[in-house]
């Protein structure tokens, strides 16, 4: 079973939705829906959206229009998590120290995206 399959039969469980009000949704045939979710077929685009993602190294949800950030708000493995965790345990001296050799990675839509406060926090 795909990775599609998997979560899309978690999601509509979780949500206690139908196959049928999922297509209606999707504006998409309840023949199509039940073929993702037996994992025998997938949207013809979304290998093509993953691997333009994992490329770039961005949302799918970004690309899509579903979001304005193009950054997912969990770390995507174990070590972008220690990253977060150690960084969280910094002091606001270290934070700053952080931020400073950072700069110069951050692009300027992503400054652009910050609120006033947190760039006076990082020095941006």
């Amino acid at each position: 079973m795909s990775t599609l399959s998997e979560r899309l039969i978690k999601a509509a469980q979780i949500r206690g939705v139908t196959q049928a009000w999922i297509a209606a949704e999707a504006n998409t045939s309840t023949a199509n829906v039940s073929r993702y979710f037996q994992g025998k077929q997938a949207p013809a685009a979304l290998d093509i959206m993953a691997n333009i993602s994992k490329a770039l190294n961005i949302s799918a949800d970004y690309l899509l229009g579903i979001t304005d950030s193009p950054f997912s708000n969990e770390p995507s493995n174990q070590v972008d998590a220690e990253l977060v965790s150690c960084y969280l345990r910094a002091s606001d001296a270290d934070k700053q120290v952080v931020w400073a050799l950072l700069k110069k990675y951050v692009l300027d839509s992503e400054i652009e995206q910050l609120d006033d406060k947190v760039k006076k926090e990082i020095g941006l």
